[in-house]
């Protein structure tokens, strides 16, 4: 199998084949990060790369699983390369919440989801990008604005603003709870 085939490949085919020794932690995590240093100039998908990080961990990996008979049990992931997003902070790793000025933020530990994708064997390979929630397409924003008008921003999904507006009478006696909600 080439490298584009296993860099495709699902967790658990990547957990088997380890286990099966047909390829080494070290080398699909070699797969990856060169695929992250060829490709993340054009996608930026990743902000932070823990290339050393995750080498010296798949090394080891890799040492450990040499040392052990097939029928010893491994984490059900073991050496299987995996990403996190920025949103998680991992202990060591900036943690920017895709904010640029934050670079310089590093996490003093880990996230509970942290711990547990370590427990299982991953090996953690970087930080993917979250952009902020104000670097929206132009055209989302121009969409929203022009369509501001019909919500009425509650359960009624407009219905209240997109009818002719009238208060109730005191008389009425059928009150009407879209009425008296609705900002009148």
């Amino acid at each position: 199998m080439n490298s584009v085939d296993r860099a495709f490949s699902s967790a658990l085919d990547l957990a088997k084949s380890i286990r099966d020794r047909e390829i080494s932690p070290l080398e699909i995590t070699n797969v990856y990060l060169e695929r992250i240093d060829r490709l993340n100039h054009q996608l930026g998908s990743y902000f932070t790369v823990t290339a050393d990080r995750a080498i010296e961990l798949a090394t080891a990996q890799t040492e450990h699983l040499a040392g052990l008979n097939k029928s010893q049990e491994l984490p059900p992931f073991f050496g299987v390369p995996i990403a996190i997003k920025d949103l998680t902070p991992v202990a060591g790793v900036p943690c920017t919440y895709g904010v640029q000025a934050l670079h310089s933020n590093i996490s003093p530990y880990n996230e509970s989801v942290v711990w547990r994708i370590e427990a299982a064997g991953f090996n953690i390979l970087g930080k993917t990008a979250r952009f902020p929630a104000r670097a929206q397409s132009l055209e989302f924003r121009i969409h929203a604005r022009r369509f501001q008008r019909r919500l009425s921003g509650g359960r009624s999904g407009g219905f209240v603003r997109d009818r002719p507006r009238f208060r109730r009478r005191r008389f009425d006696p059928r009150p009407s709870f879209r009425l008296r909600f609705s900002g009148h």
